[in-house]
């Protein structure tokens, strides 16, 4: 009787233990699962910021040029009075502002302004 009892409280002992260690192996499988699942989704979200930084590095290219041809265009010595007085002559003679443009190395974007200041002064005048 006295091993039965001791077997038995042997028993009763380890039961609790096996029962932690259940558990514990149960929780480890589905962190082990949760932490796949992140790094799928940081996985996914690291190759669309990728994919959104290149197309910001292409958009800030694409600002610098035109910032570049900006300054390039308010350049003082690049449209002086005697540019912008053979510009009114090439409007009054009937040419567009593209081909005024084109002819004098000046935007286009000046040469529509040029065109419009000349239509005032022809309609004031």
């Amino acid at each position: 009787m006295r091993f039965d009892s001791y077997a038995l409280l042997a028993l009763t002992a380890c039961i609790p233990g096996f029962f932690c260690l259940y558990l514990i192996l149960r929780f480890r499988a589905g962190t082990a699962r949760e932490f796949q699942a992140i790094r799928e989704l940081l996985s996914s979200h690291r190759e669309e910021l990728a994919g959104s930084n290149a197309a910001l590095g292409a958009r800030q290219e694409a600002l610098e040029v035109s910032f570049q041809s900006t300054r390039e265009t308010l350049d003082p010595a690049r449209l002086n009075r005697s540019s912008r007085a053979q510009a009114l002559q090439l409007f009054r003679s009937g040419r567009s502002a593209e081909s005024a443009a084109a002819q004098l190395g000046i935007a286009r974007r000046e040469a529509r302004l040029l065109a419009k200041v000349a239509d005032v002064l022809t309609a004031a005048g």
